[in-house]
């Protein structure tokens, strides 16, 4: 059984073209498209011995004959391998296809990358919250709701501030970008694995892309590991403070504003002005660290 070596990295599938031979006797083409890469874990320690695969079963298209088609994959390289009596020896050719972003995914990188100026939308978007905190309801419960979603849309400031400075940083810093990819990837110290991935810089740009949306930009602990492999700055400020006003975001939304032993969770006028003050002196102290960085 012969195997065909592939170039895994941005390989989403591969078409597979062989010679067989069909009912007449007569050689001919057949092709299977889009048999699937399994996919890689790249954060493996494993130095490139150990393959991810996957297996499938076709009907050849010349001779209508069951085909078992194995796609192997690592970091470094991808193998293709067919059992089929007819297939022709020596005629096996791969065809790699490209991850590409889908259009919900490329129209949210490019409304994100559109406004630059991560700091100023994020005071925009404070100013308002403090306008609306501002406000008093005669009903106490639509006092209260107000307060709540105030509450919400300071979390989503904050998530919105971490997501699009990193993926303005990323995607606008050819040596950031490599940063993330070695830090994405699990790789240091290895030249040969970043030879590989950077010598196919658009696969590599779509899949830093899919991975910058993937994050959890709410779980805090994450979010500050990945600024940190990207910027290698320790003068970036601690999300400490901030992981307990997450969590209670969580108990607002998922335990219907009770904690998980059940206690109810008051938002008033004054949680939202402390909670404006923290997340603000955080994200100025963000800014101001990853400018002076840039320069």
């Amino acid at each position: 059984m012969t195997r065909i070596e592939f170039n895994t990295f941005g390989t989403e599938s591969v078409d597979v073209k062989f010679s067989c031979t069909d009912k007449h006797g007569l050689l001919n083409l057949a092709i299977i498209e889009e048999c699937p890469v399994p996919h890689i874990d790249y954060s493996s320690d494993a130095e490139g011995n150990y393959y991810f695969n996957s297996q499938q079963e076709e009907i050849c298209p010349v001779c209508d004959e069951n085909i078992l088609i194995t796609v192997e994959a690592n970091w470094i390289r991808g193998f293709v391998s067919i059992e089929h009596k007819k297939a022709q020896e020596g005629s096996i050719r791969i065809i790699e296809n490209y991850k590409t972003l889908d259009a919900y995914s490329e129209h949210q990188i490019k409304a994100i990358l559109f406004n630059s100026d991560c700091l100023k939308t994020f005071q925009s978007k404070i100013s308002a919250i403090k306008q609306l905190n501002e406000i008093t309801i005669e009903s106490n419960e639509l006092e209260k709701t107000l307060k709540v979603q105030l509450f919400i849309a300071l979390m989503d400031c904050l998530q919105n501030y971490l997501s699009s400075k990193l993926i303005n940083s990323v995607l606008n810093d050819e040596s950031l970008l490599e940063k993330f990819v070695i830090r994405f990837l699990g790789v240091r110290n290895d030249r040969y694995k970043l030879t590989s991935h950077f010598s196919k810089r658009e696969q590599m740009r779509v899949l830093v892309k899919k991975e910058l949306l993937d994050i959890e930009y709410d779980d805090l602990s994450i979010v500050e590991n990945i600024y940190f492999d990207t910027f290698h700055s320790t003068g970036m400020p601690s999300v400490d403070e901030l992981k307990n006003i997450v969590l209670k975001k969580h108990d607002i939304i998922y335990r219907n504003g009770k904690t998980q032993e059940g206690q109810g969770i008051e938002v008033n006028k004054l949680t939202i002005v402390n909670v404006i003050e923290r997340v603000e002196a955080f994200v100025i102290e963000m800014d101001t660290c990853l400018r002076t960085i840039s320069k």
